[in-house]
Formats: C-alpha cells, sequence, structure tokens
C-alpha cells in the first residue's frame, strides 16, 4: 500500500507534464492551421509564414565543422564508439541574424530563440578522433575506438522556410505633417506675407496660397527623403511574444508537416494523460 502511495507524487507530475504539453500543442496548432504564405514586400505585421531563400546580414556568417559550408546555423553531433560502449554528443551554433531574400523582397530574421529542427542530416562521416576536419566517408576500423559525425547545416542561399512575428516599420504620417507645417505657417504671419503676398495687398489670395501649399509639400517631401537615409526600415522576423506561436527556421519543414508533428505531439500528450490517470484510478481504488 505505502509503495503504491508513493507512486502518487511521480505520476502527478507526469499527468502535469503531459496536461501541459496537450495544452500547448493544441494552442500552437490553433496557431499554425491556416496561416496563409505571405510575400515580404506586401506582408502585414504580426505572424506570418514566409519562405525564401538564406543571405548573410552583412559578414555574419558560420562555417560547418564537417562539411566546410558556409551557413547561418549547424549541429554537429559526433558518437564516439569504443568496446562495450557508445557516447553521443552534440552541439549547435548560430548567427544572431540573417537575410531571407523572396521575389518581392528581403528580411532579415532574428534566431534567438527560434526552433531549428527538421533540418535533413547530412551523410555519416567517420575518423580516428573527435576532429571532424579529419573525418572521411569511408568506415574508421579502429581497435580501441573510433568515431562517426553528421551535421545539419541551413547554408546560404539555402531555400528556408520560417515561421514568426513579422515586424514592418511605419512611415511617416505625410498628411499629418503637411497639416502641421500648413498650420505652423498660418500661424507665422510675417514668413507668410514675405513670400507669398505678391501684390502686397496684405492678403494672401486662393491662388497664393494654393503656391504655400505646394512649396510646403514639396520641402516636407525633401525633409522626409533625407530623414529617410537615416531610418531603419528593415523588415524583421523575430521570436513571437505569445509562447502559444512556434518560431520555426526549417529547411525543408512546410505548414503541412508542422501541422502533423504537431498533432503527433497532441496525440502523444493525450495517451499519456490517458495512461497516466488510469495508473492513479488503480493505485486509489486499492
Amino acid at each position: 500500500m505505502n509503495e503504491s502511495l508513493q507512486l502518487l507524487i511521480p505520476l502527478g507530475l507526469v499527468l502535469g507534464w503531459c496536461g501541459y504539453q496537450l495544452v500547448r500543442g493544441h494552442h500552437r496548432l490553433r496557431a499554425v492551421t491556416g496561416l496563409p504564405l505571405s510575400r515580404i514586400r506586401s506582408a502585414a505585421q504580426g505572424y506570418a509564414q514566409i519562405e525564401g531563400l538564406v543571405r548573410p546580414a552583412g559578414e555574419q556568417w558560420l562555417v560547418s565543422p564537417l562539411q566546410g559550408r558556409r551557413c547561418v546555423y549547424y549541429r554537429l553531433q559526433i558518437v564516439r564508439r569504443s568496446p562495450g560502449k557508445r557516447t553521443l554528443r552534440s552541439g549547435t551554433r548560430q548567427v544572431p541574424e540573417f537575410r531571407l531574400q523572396d521575389a518581392t523582397g528581403e528580411c532579415v530574421v532574428e534566431t534567438e530563440g527560434a526552433d531549428f529542427g527538421h533540418i535533413a542530416w547530412s551523410p555519416t562521416y567517420y575518423g580516428p578522433t573527435d576532429d571532424p576536419s579529419r573525418a572521411g566517408r569511408r568506415p574508421w576500423l579502429g581497435i580501441v575506438e573510433s568515431y562517426s559525425f553528421r551535421e545539419q547545416v541551413i547554408g546560404i542561399d539555402d531555400p528556408v522556410f520560417v515561421l514568426g512575428d513579422l515586424h514592418a516599420p511605419e512611415g511617416p504620417d505625410r498628411s499629418g505633417l503637411l497639416r502641421l507645417a500648413l498650420g505652423e505657417l498660418k500661424q507665422d504671419k510675417a514668413r507668410l506675407h514675405a513670400r507669398y503676398d505678391q501684390n502686397g495687398d496684405g492678403v494672401v489670395s486662393g491662388e497664393e496660397w494654393e503656391q504655400a501649399r505646394i512649396d510646403t509639400e514639396r520641402e516636407l517631401s525633401a525633409s522626409l527623403l533625407a530623414a529617410a537615409e537615416t531610418i531603419d526600415t528593415t523588415v524583421r522576423v523575430r521570436q513571437p511574444e505569445h509562447r502559444h506561436q512556434p518560431f520555426v527556421i526549417a529547411g525543408d519543414l512546410c505548414e503541412l508537416q508542422l501541422t502533423r508533428r504537431l498533432r503527433l505531439q497532441i496525440g502523444l500528450a493525450a495517451l499519456g494523460c490517458l495512461v497516466t490517470v488510469g495508473l492513479l484510478l488503480q493505485i486509489v481504488a486499492h
């Protein structure tokens, strides 16, 4: 009896974890299902999915240790084999950001917090030490120990699928700025009459005011054009603020594959809940 009661706490923790995964997976599935593919130039702000080719952001790129490819992300997996023992270790690296280009334009993808899963593995390489630069395609038949290597890479010029929060900088309110500038001109009587009262009768006619409006609009356009050179107008994709919205960067994962994966996770979590509840009921019944 006491041994059965001791199982209540770990089973309760398992049930809580499965329940959390079930709810989390359901929210993530709702966020993804039916989300249309967006073009970068015309994409609305908010949660979006886009596809394009990877370009480096300036000089920000990596070189994968196994294949020597220029990339923005890699995951290296090393397996050490010795008599009676097999050890697995892996490591990842990624750039802070990279550019993504489609047929309509480009954006910057910030990689912090991204899920880089579902990237194709490279062929397996083999070597006598844990140095991937010495690895080759032929198996190494070491007497004492041997190593095998493989890696996942998102390389420069690779096509990728990105699911994340898109932020497009808003342009200035031209009409509002024009109204403000014309209002200031009306208040400055001396400047208004000195510049536009052509006949000197002390009254700015409709024709003269129209010229003032045209000149003010032209000057505003010139100032906005000059300011645009110093304003960051880059469209960016980053991790969503809402945790139920997945942030995915993948080389061979489309929306259909992602929804299948989420449905599988939901199914496994639901199965875990049912099994755990069944065990708990059996313990309580006894």
